[in-house]
């Protein structure tokens, strides 16, 4: 597992990130692929990093 600033300063490495970007990572047990024209909906009232 790596530490999130460690995830964001390699990222960091190849695109540019701007305030309200998301950065996922990881796949959950039972999730399915991201297909072009999926919309993700849904509300962030706290957000929490886990590594």
């Amino acid at each position: 597992m790596c530490e999130p600033a460690a995830i964001l300063a390699e990222l960091q490495i190849f695109v540019t990130l701007e305030d309200g970007d998301v950065v996922m990572t990881g796949t959950p047990k039972g999730v399915d692929v991201i297909a072009a024209g999926d919309e993700f909906i849904g509300k962030a009232s706290e957000v929490a990093l886990t590594c």
